[in-house]
């Protein structure tokens, strides 16, 4: 059906070499979202195939949500609700040790956009913050916040929230080893692209207390299968994907999609051409290597 277009928008749908050649005529490729794991970006790039995104479409969504799985995992909402609702009320000591603010360092991978967002949204709180992102200025962070290396930001965080996007550094990231390297009573919070996280350590790590809980709006395979085992590890709070959304990004996306899309196509500059670089960079046979942005 597409085999004519000049130009393509999706939303999840896989574009491979495969797909690519069935489009002859294809100059843009239009992602209505912010990842773009599902492209190939190095083909796409040696053809001549633009790729657009929309980053900045959800930054306050994302981390609004972000800031809200902190703070629930941080005082320990989700357990206290189930000791009220099976008639333990008296039996709060369990939920026990929990810290201000004040006395917990917060460490978040990747500060770009929404990671900015979430700095200035739980500096106020009081948490002390670090920020692991090797692609970051420094200066533009607000006054307080070191840039530390990711070994540093396991070992002192109390709680640790991902941001960064997922590319071939990124994938498992967040594995056993990367696990025994955190704090012990450590949180994770995962509002990026599930692959970052290897879900099978996630869940020993977790059933076996190493970690005191986690929080992910985005797994592995969405949606987990009814027997996904993440069901059964201790104090998880999962959400549906949902952190991107609210009725004002929604039609943010798809305005500021489709206009970019076709601004491209009318040779207009579009601010969130991702591969421009790389198809001129292909031209002189020397291709970017992704990173965290």
């Amino acid at each position: 059906m597409a085999g004519d277009a000049d130009g393509i928008v999706i939303t999840l749908m896989q574009i491979d070499a495969g797909v690519l050649d069935m489009l002859p005529n294809c100059r843009v490729i239009g992602r209505l979202g912010v990842g773009l794991d599902n492209i190939d970006l190095q083909t796409a790039s040696a053809r001549g195939v633009g790729v657009i995104n929309v980053p900045d479409y959800c930054t306050e969504e994302v981390a609004v949500h972000a800031c809200s799985l902190l703070l629930a995992l941080s005082r320990k909402l989700l357990p206290n609700d189930h000791l009220v609702r099976s008639g333990s009320w008296r039996e709060w000591p369990q939920l026990k040790p929990m810290y201000p603010p004040s006395e917990q360092t917060l460490g978040l991978v990747g500060a770009g956009r929404i990671g900015f967002e979430v700095v200035k949204r739980m500096q106020p709180f009081g948490f002390r913050i670090l920020v692991y992102d090797p692609y970051t200025n420094p200066s533009v962070l607000p006054e307080g916040v070191r840039i530390v290396g990711l070994d540093e930001l396991l070992a002192a965080s109390d709680l640790i929230t991902i941001h960064c996007p997922l590319t071939p550094e990124t994938r498992y990231l967040f594995n056993r080893e990367a696990f025994a390297k955190m704090r012990p009573g450590a949180m994770l919070v995962n509002v990026s692209r599930g692959p970052i996280v290897y879900e099978p350590d996630l869940i020993e790590a977790l059933c076996s207390r190493r970690l005191a809980g986690a929080a992910l709006d985005v797994l592995q395979e969405e949606p987990p299968a009814p027997d996904h085992p993440i069901f059964q590890a201790p104090n998880v709070i999962l959400t549906s994907h949902i952190a991107w959304y609210s009725e004002t990004s929604m039609a943010r996306l798809r305005e500021t999609g489709m206009r970019r899309v076709i601004d491209y196509l009318q040779g207009r500059p579009v601010p969130t051409l991702v591969n421009g670089e790389a198809m001129d960079n292909v031209r002189t046979h020397s291709a970017p290597k992704p990173g965290i942005r």
